[in-house]
């Protein structure tokens, strides 16, 4: 039995682990997660025949994504990208906004008695009160291994200089455990001792623990967890070839050991790209374009100013062309005849812009008509396209840079394609950390926040520059090399089969 709740991101990683149970091991697996994902996880039978029947799918309560297109949760999203505090606050009270599920969780346990139980980061304290009561084993899949909240990138002005010794405190792995633990306390009704006594066990001690003391309990428990993530990208043990290591999770609890896999992806019979997409790439491919992809999944990016960046790189960029010397064209670009001559690819980029519209044609998005023109244009000419998505796995085979928010499947999926990656969007915890690890692997620039990116102070940070040099770059040879860090589908083997198999 598998518990998990979250956004589809949160939820996707777990239908591939039970792919990969049912295939490799043929378990019988019943995922628990929230009502809206119901489809999402039938959907998961596809490509397994017969044995599709052993996935199955029970109502943990609750409802994410409804919480997060709230009033409330996009002013948290928005404005916690300005505020370490708030992004602290957010990361230390997301299990205990999970906290009332316990009562399904612990039904659909004591109803279907699993052998074991896997649990995700954000219902740790649930998994570990069922097992406690009902005597089932569990172990940990963490999509989220750190504790801390990574460092603001760009952070070089005045003001982040005066509040940087404050928000290191706000950041770390021991702010966070101490918040954390008051916020298990006060949640009404639900607290994580309320839940304790009423399954007759023990309430949690009454000291504060500075690393946590779920932590302590699962290293003293030896409880396996399993991290989807390889070491090399952690940032640990740089170069380590395993596919399977040990790591300690942290200074503090030495004992508690990590089993690292490769990436675990979700691969599905047919997962091809629309015809629209398939359509547009190859158009921009016989034109001689590049072809840039951007998506910020769910986060609550201003689709107008995903328009804006879509149209910079359309007009601005010149891959291969250096403006000075060529003879300058419109607004200071290359002429398309001094470009041409240069010998160069130059012809600009095609943009694949992945959003919902709702229905309303992507024009009208913009306020200004001149916007709007350029839009309808550029769509015209089929140098841009506006669609809901796409496969990544297929679709970043035939991109050469994509523009991402930081989210672990999508950034993980880039890096396994060895395509440059340019992180923008509003950078919130975890989303800071995969676009740390893009930098330091070579993969891209430092991230930087939407706001900045639609309005830089620098022209070598504006979108197109980035892009261009993103471009410009031989890096295929490299990237494949360090950021071919192998992954597994969730129905073939590798990532999968090794987290099944663990």
């Amino acid at each position: 039995m598998i518990f998990t709740r979250g956004t589809r991101g949160d939820v996707q990683p777990f239908v591939a682990l039970a792919r990969g149970l049912v295939l490799h091991h043929g378990c019988e697996v019943i995922i628990v997660t929230e009502l809206c994902w119901k489809d999402f996880v039938k959907d998961g039978r596809r490509g397994l025949g017969e044995d599709g029947k052993k996935l199955k799918f029970r109502p943990s309560g609750g409802n994410t994504m409804l919480r997060v297109d709230s009033s409330w949760g996009r002013w948290a999203l928005e404005q916690g990208q300005r505020s370490d505090a708030l992004q602290a606050f957010i990361l230390s009270s997301s299990e205990a906004e999970f906290f009332p599920s316990e009562g399904c969780c612990f039904h659909w346990a004591w109803v279907e008695n699993p052998t074991f139980m896997v649990f995700g980061f954000t219902l740790m304290h649930v998994a570990m009160i069922l097992s406690e009561a009902l005597r089932i084993p569990i172990v940990g899949f963490i999509l989220q291994p750190k504790r801390d909240i990574e460092g603001r990138p760009r952070a070089g002005r005045a003001i982040d200089e005066l509040l940087g010794p404050l928000r290191s405190v706000f950041n770390s792995a021991a702010y966070n455990a101490v918040l954390k633990q008051l916020m298990e306390r006060v949640m009404p009704c639900s607290g994580l001792n309320d839940l304790r006594v009423s399954r007759g066990l023990a309430p949690c001690p009454r000291n504060i623990d500075m690393s946590g003391p779920q932590f302590t309990e699962l290293a003293k428990q030896q409880v396996p967890l399993v991290v989807p993530i390889p070491e090399y990208v952690m940032g640990e043990e740089l170069g380590n070839a395993g596919e399977t290591q040990r790591t300690c999770c942290n200074r503090n609890s030495p004992e508690l050991i990590m089993e690292h896999t490769s990436f675990i992806f979700l691969r599905l019979e047919n997962d091809q790209l629309p015809v629209d997409v398939a359509d547009f790439l190859e158009n921009a491919r016989r034109g001689g374009r590049a072809r840039v992809a951007m998506t910020f999944s769910s986060m609550p990016v201003d689709k107008e100013s995903m328009l804006k960046l879509a149209i910079d790189v359309c007009e601005k960029c010149w891959p291969g062309v250096n403006a000075q010397g060529l003879g300058a064209g419109h607004q200071g670009q290359p002429s398309d005849i001094a470009a041409a001559s240069s010998g160069h690819r130059c012809r600009r980029p095609a943009v694949i812009v992945m959003m919902k519209t709702d229905g309303v044609s992507p024009d009208t998005i913009c306020r200004s008509a001149e916007d709007q023109q350029k839009v309808r244009t550029l769509i015209e000419e089929r140098r841009l396209l506006v669609c809901p998505g796409a496969p990544f796995h297929a679709l970043f085979k035939e991109i050469e840079v994509a523009i991402l928010h930081g989210g672990a499947g999508v950034t993980s999926e880039a890096m396994v394609a060895g395509v440059p990656v340019i992180t923008s969007g509003i950078l919130l915890m975890d989303q800071r950390f995969w676009a740390k690890r893009v930098h330091d692997l070579g993969m891209g620039p430092q991230a930087m926040a939407i706001d900045d990116l639609v309005r830089p102070a620098d022209e070598r940070n504006s979108i197109e520059a980035l892009v261009q040099k993103a471009l410009e770059r031989d890096t295929e040879e490299e990237l494949l090399e360090r950021g071919g860090l192998g992954g597994g589908g969730g129905g073939g083997g590798g990532g999968a089969a090794a987290a099944a198999a663990l």
